[in-house]
């Protein structure tokens, strides 16, 4: 299990490593199970059965992306190695394992969203920064980074609370370090809180900041076009805004869902 941290360092875990428990129980805290620094935040946690064939693609809020073999990963000291080497002030966002073919799609908090093709990031070592997947206009964040998936949406939600599906056939392929397109318009006071691939299967729970919860199913919020305000997914109380959200994909089996958390490592 890599665990990758906002300082840019990643750690490895052994799945049988981590004690058994319920549903509903809080957990172990990772100190009690990993080295972490002071200060430093889980971005995000992959399951990899090996280490053969495949890439980490990461991305940091101030538009870089990068894709480095996974198997410069296999072996992690338990201090963690380092990830990506990341600028004065940037953050690393998002880890995404992919097989090399899916094109990658950044979001920003401005509404905007960029797709390339992954062969547009030649595969670099683990210190190397990585290269601008997006360029970004002045005050602008990255909010969120996916794999394209054939057939699926980008779901979109604002601090606000509004949102909607769009499909992903209507984000145009183009070089990265470009602007990229309008994927919502946004209200005034308003900005992007998260964007994730979702299908018609995909469960999803919206988590604002001062704790209100709301599950629904992806089928349940409308299909639009990219231009569009959306509709209100969610409806924080006054002074209240979304934080983050979460999808779960359901088993084929019926079994337990995967869960994957996004927008920047909540």
């Amino acid at each position: 299990l890599p665990l990758s941290v906002k300082k840019s360092k990643v750690y490895q875990l052994k799945a049988h490593e981590v004690p058994d428990s319920s549903r509903t129980a809080k957990g172990l805290p990772l100190v009690n199970l990993i080295s972490l620094d002071p200060g430093e935040q889980v971005t995000s946690m992959l399951a990899v059965p090996d280490y053969n064939g495949e890439y980490l693609v990461m991305a940091t809020q101030h538009g870089k992306i990068k894709r480095t073999q996974l198997s410069e990963y296999s072996q992690v000291r338990s201090n963690g190695l380092i990830a990506i080497g990341l600028e004065e002030g940037d953050v690393l966002g998002w880890v995404k394992i992919s097989n090399g073919d899916e094109d990658i799609l950044m979001t920003t908090v401005q509404g905007q969203t960029i797709r390339f093709k992954q062969s547009d990031v030649r595969p670099m070592g683990r210190p190397a920064t990585g290269v601008n997947g997006v360029n970004l206009s002045d005050g602008d964040l990255v909010i969120s980074m996916q794999l394209a998936t054939p057939n699926d949406d980008l779901l979109v939600v604002t601090a606000r609370g509004f949102g909607k599906r769009t499909r992903l056939d209507e984000y145009p392929t183009k070089g990265r370090a470009g602007g990229g397109v309008i994927t919502i318009k946004l209200r005034p006071e308003d900005e992007v809180a998260g964007a994730v691939v979702v299908n018609d299967r995909s469960l999803l729970t919206f988590i604002t900041v001062a704790g209100m919860v709301m599950r629904t199913s992806a089928d349940e919020i409308s299909q639009l076009s990219r231009a569009t305000q959306g509709v209100t997914v969610i409806a924080p109380n006054s002074g209240d805004r979304v934080a983050a959200l979460s999808v779960e994909e359901p088993e084929e089996d019926g079994g337990e869902p995967t869960t994957i958390i996004s927008p920047n490592g909540l």
